[in-house]
């Protein structure tokens, strides 16, 4: 709990992330939903506490799964191979779109959705680590 409330203060998940494998991405979460809206999500959580999830407006979820897209598309088709069969037997740690992209290629049915996530860390608050 007192990690949470340090990340707190200093405002991650606030701002647009400058960390991680992706520093010139737009700070999100991507998940995917069945035809019923039930969230399925790939990527291990980043804290042990029960999960918000809130989509973006549809042309923002547009514009930042065109990021992923361009990105996984400049691997090239023998590495996206690989990156889908790895991400898919085991997803990586924020790393949502690349495993959402691994998972999805497999179940096609399920809808992409791009937006913030949180974790319900007490009764009264959701800290918005991403998006």
């Amino acid at each position: 709990m007192e990690t949470i409330k340090r990340i707190m203060a200093d405002g991650v998940g606030v701002k647009p992330s400058n960390g991680g494998f992706d520093k010139d991405m737009n700070d999100c979460h991507v998940w995917l939903e069945d035809k019923d809206g039930n969230i399925v999500d790939p990527t291990p959580p980043a804290y042990p506490y029960p999960m918000e999830y809130k989509p973006f407006d549809k042309s923002q979820q547009v514009r930042v799964w065109g990021q992923y897209q361009s990105k996984i598309k400049a691997l090239g088709k023998e590495k996206r191979s690989v990156m889908k069969k790895r991400l898919y037997e085991n997803p990586l740690h924020r790393q949502c779109g690349y495993n959402v992209f691994a998972y999805w290629a497999k179940h096609k049915d399920l809808k992409i959705v791009v937006g913030s996530a949180g974790f319900h860390i007490d009764t009264h608050t959701i800290f918005w680590e991403f998006g």
